[in-house]
Order: structure tokens, then sequence, then C-alpha cells
């Protein structure tokens, strides 16, 4: 799924998660070489969401503001893309089910940053101030919100544990995209459909499935971030995730077609 940036150039998309994107910062002088050897000269282009960005932001305000100042002026040199949030891939996949279109025009899904871009759109650090700026009440609303999905996932795994209650993932589905439309399209829930119609969510309710049943641990909202993020997988043509993220995609590129068509890396195929 080549993307063209303003000078032409097309790369292939790259999908960087959070922690990824962290110890990239942190190890800038071997991870961040090895991502430019490895990945960009073979014109792949980073993608990450703004989720991550605003997690790495968070964790700068507590005490490591040169965490958020690494990782911008890293990024700022290279081409990159901004995935933007699942709400806007969702819908666009909604759209394209009602009126019969078969896949979705992801790059409408992308914002492209280049050293060479020809105005403030295209230069990453001028594009997050000015985002954070308009959008700062928003961000923390959506934080909050995220924290309390994260309760809430807490409180259903327990209760179904406490009762050695196990739902079969065919059914966790059905209710998964059932409730999901009924937010954002309630119509859909009327009509026939596939999962499989729906890439992004369905990648979303993979991941979700796994951190309520799969994972003994307390969900985190970093979990609720992962859920989040994993709607653009379907889409990328490549990933670099923490190992347990890949194992998942791994694990359910039959149940998913765009899975096995994601090349899927780790961490620690940037630490050789």
């Amino acid at each position: 799924m080549p993307f063209q940036f303003p000078n032409g150039s097309e790369y292939q998309l790259l999908l960087l998660d959070t922690n990824v994107l962290s110890n990239i910062v942190k190890n800038k002088n071997h991870e961040f070489e090895n991502l430019i050897q490895q990945f960009l000269s073979k014109k792949y282009a980073p993608c990450f969401s703004f989720q991550s960005i605003i997690e790495i932001r968070k964790s700068s305000l507590g005490g490591k503001d040169e965490l958020y100042k690494s990782f911008i002026e890293l990024f700022s040199i290279v081409p990159c893309l901004m995935v933007y949030p699942y709400q806007q891939i969702t819908n666009q996949e909604i759209e394209n089910f009602i009126i019969k279109k078969s896949s979705i025009d992801f790059n409408k899904a992308l914002n492209a940053f280049s050293p060479l871009g020809k105005d403030d759109s295209y230069i990453f650090d001028k594009w997050v101030d000015s985002v954070i700026g308009k959008l700062g009440s928003t961000i923390e609303i959506e934080e909050k919100e995220n924290i309390d999905t994260a309760i809430n996932w807490n409180l259903e795994k327990y209760s179904l544990q406490s009762k050695h209650q196990v739902i079969p993932y065919p059914l966790f589905e059905k209710a998964f995209f059932r409730n999901f439309f009924a937010i954002a399209r309630p119509e859909i829930n009327s009509m026939i459909y596939s999962p499989n119609d729906f890439p992004a969510i369905k990648a979303m309710c993979i991941t979700k499935f796994d951190r309520m049943f799969k994972m003994s641990k307390v969900i985190n909202v970093n979990d609720v971030y992962d859920v989040l993020i994993s709607a653009a997988i379907p889409y990328m043509d490549a990933v670099i995730m923490e190992k347990h993220q890949i194992d998942v995609l791994r694990q359910n590129q039959l149940n998913l077609s765009q899975l096995s068509k994601v090349k899927r890396y780790t961490l620690a195929n940037l630490k050789q």
C-alpha cells in the first residue's frame, strides 16, 4: 500500500507501537540507526498513532521531558506518517460497507511529514504542537475515558472469572460488533454483514479478546491504547510491535486474512 510523499517518493507503511517508539528514542544511537538501515533504506516509512505521541508526551511531563524532545527531533528528520484515530478508520470501513465499496483508501487516514514539506502541515514538530494546542481539553477528556474503559474492562473480566465463565471467541465477536455498531452506526445491526467486512474493527475485537481472556494481568490504559491502535494494522505493509501483540497477530492471521499480508517484526529486530 505505497504512500506518495509531496516530493513524489513512495514508501510502504510501517506501524510502530508506543513501546517500540519509546525504546528507539531512549537508545537512538542504535535502534534508530537500525530503523534507517533496515527499513527506511528499503522505502518503509515509520507510522505511529496520535495515541502513541500522547503516551510519550505524558511520560515526559512526569519529569522526562528529554524523551518527548528526542522523539520529535528524531522523527522530524525522516519521512514519517501519522495514523488518524481509530474512529476515522472504522468510519471509512462503515461508509464503504454501506455503499458496497470493497476497500478503503487508507491514505485518507494518514498525515504525512517530511523534512522537504512545503508548509507546516508537513513539518512534524509544528503539526504536533498545533494539534495538541487545539485539542488540549479534548485529549484530556479522551484520556480519562480510556482510563474508565480500562476499569470497566477489568470489572467485566474479573466478574466472569469469579463465575468461572469463559466466553468463546465467536460469541465475544458477535457482542463486540453489536455494541460497536450500536454506538457508531445503529442501522448496521439490522443489515447482513460479515465481521471480515470490517478489518479494523475486527482487529480491535481480536486484540480486546486477548487482553480480556488470554492475559492474566490487570488491564491498564495501555491495553486500551493497544486495542485502539490495532485498527490500523490490517492496512499496514509491516509492523514493529511488542512480542505479545505480534503473537496475537500470528495466531489470528487465519481469522482475519489481512493480517497474513502484514510483515511482523519485534523490537529484537532493531537490536540486532
